[in-house]
C-alpha cells in the first residue's frame, strides 16, 4: 500500500475476497488421503513438518507461514492483476469471481510449490544431505509437492497445482 492509500489492484483484491463471502483455499486437503510413505494425511504431515520434531532432530519448516508472509507481493503479479481487472469489468459477477479465484489459487499455489526444497526452509542436516545427495527440504519423494492444491468457495472443486 502507498502511505495509507490502496492501489486499484489492492481495492479489487479486497472486493473479490469480500464479494458474497467467496474465497480461495490453498494448501493440502483431507480429501487427498494419506501420504504413501508416512501413512498419515497430507494435512497432518504438513502440520508435523510445520512444527518440527526436536526429539527426532527435525526442524520446523512452516511452509504455509512462509507463504502467508510472501502474499504482500501478490498484488504485483501480472496474471493476478489481469484476473482482477476482468473481475472489475464484469461488474463483480459470480462467474468472474470464480474465474478470478481459480487464477489466484493457481498462482499462490505455485508460490507454495516453489517454497518446497528452497532455501526459504531450514536445510537438511549434513547426514541427510549425504544420504539424499542434495539439500532440498521436503521434496524427497515429491509427494507433498504434488498434492499442493487449491479450491474456490463457489465450486468447492479441488485443483492440483502441478
Amino acid at each position: 500500500m502507498n502511505e495509507g492509500r490502496e492501489t486499484k489492484t489492492e481495492k479489487a483484491l479486497k472486493a473479490l475476497l469480500k464479494s458474497n463471502g467467496e474465497y480461495v483455499e490453498i494448501g493440502h486437503f483431507s480429501e487427498s488421503g494419506l501420504h504413501p510413505e508416512a501413512e498419515i494425511s497430507y494435512v497432518d504431515l504438513m502440520k508435523y513438518h510445520s512444527a518440527g520434531d526436536p526429539s527426532k532432530n527435525i526442524p520446523s519448516r512452516p511452509v504455509l507461514e512462509i507463504l502467508r508472509n510472501s502474499l504482500l507481493s501478490v498484488t504485483k503479479n501480472i496474471a493476478i492483476n489481469m484476473a482482477l481487472k476482468s473481475f472489475r469489468k464484469s461488474g463483480f459477477d459470480l462467474m468472474a469471481c470464480e474465474i478470478a479465484l481459480r487464477k489466484i489459487g493457481k498462482i499462490i499455489g505455485e508460490e507454495e510449490v516453489d517454497i518446497f526444497g528452497s532455501n526459504r526452509l531450514i536445510g537438511n542436516a549434513k547426514r541427510t544431505q549425504a544420504t539424499k545427495g542434495e539439500n532440498a527440504p521436503l521434496v524427497d519423494t515429491q509427494a507433498l509437492v504434488k498434492e499442493v492444491s487449491y479450491r474456490d468457495s463457489i465450486t468447492r472443486k479441488i485443483h492440483k497445482v502441478l
